[in-house]
């Protein structure tokens, strides 16, 4: 059983911004940049994508093959089973929880120090999705799959499609974590939510790489007018957010 473990949502069928998972970025695709990141850091070992049996999602696993990386296919529109499937299919007794829109997720400043915590403080679930001053595109949660197993008759269809709003709206503050990090504030969105957030990822300088961590990238925006940066805030402010 894995001690460590990362699962990755991810599917071609965004209604927002279809087949964003795929969509060339920065030399590679955006699910190839956010593997690779991961990769720096993880072992493929670790790593695990959870997508669907739509035939359209054949081409997630093409990726995954292409990076060695060992996937699961589920229900589509059943998410929370999708993730919980896949952790039972490789045996994982925690995992934590991205999207494949979130290319510059930072290993070792938001994901190992959510683990961290969750682990230290005996927690089942644990995350930082909506909880200031995560900014988004650094959101990640921990999840206990026997606590998940609990809940797989649930029928409601908030905890079908959005798994993280439902179990903070179930257990509120207890599940926040709070990043270690000042992010302060920080209105840039580093998610590709929409069209918009896409392009601004794009006009990143190549100084900014794999290997940049999430502090130098926000030093480095902090410095740029959020007018040039073209950034979504007012759909991020405005709750617009979009699910894997």
């Amino acid at each position: 059983m894995n001690d460590f473990s990362v699962v990755i949502q991810a599917r071609l069928s965004s209604t927002r911004l279809p087949s964003k998972a795929l969509l060339p970025f920065r030399g590679l695709t955006v699910l190839g940049f956010l593997l690779s990141r991961l990769l720096i850091n993880f072992d493929k070992s670790s790593i695990f994508v959870a997508t669907s049996t739509n035939l359209e999602d054949d081409l997630i696993c093409d990726e995954c093959v292409k990076y060695g990386i060992d996937y699961y296919r589920g229900s589509l529109s059943h998410v929370s089973k999708r993730l919980l499937d896949t952790a039972l299919h490789f045996n994982l007794g925690n995992f934590i929880r991205l999207t494949a829109d979130d290319p510059f997720i930072d290993p070792l400043e938001s994901i190992l120090p959510l683990f961290a915590y969750a682990t230290a403080n005996h927690m089942d679930f644990c995350t930082s999705y909506m909880f200031s001053p995560t900014p988004n595109g650094q959101v990640c949660s921990f999840i206990n799959t026997s606590f998940l197993h609990q809940y797989s008759s649930v029928a409601d269809p908030v905890f079908k499609e959005h798994i993280v709003p439902f179990f903070i709206d179930k257990f509120g503050s207890s599940c926040r974590y709070s990043p270690h990090l000042n992010y302060g504030l920080f209105p840039y969105s580093l998610a590709i939510d929409t069209v918009d957030n896409f392009r601004s990822l794009l006009n990143l300088p190549d100084s900014i790489t794999l290997k940049t961590s999430y502090s130098d990238i926000k030093e480095f925006l902090l410095r740029m007018p959020i007018s040039q940066f073209n950034s979504s805030f007012q759909g991020l402010r405005d709750g617009a957010y979009i699910y894997n």
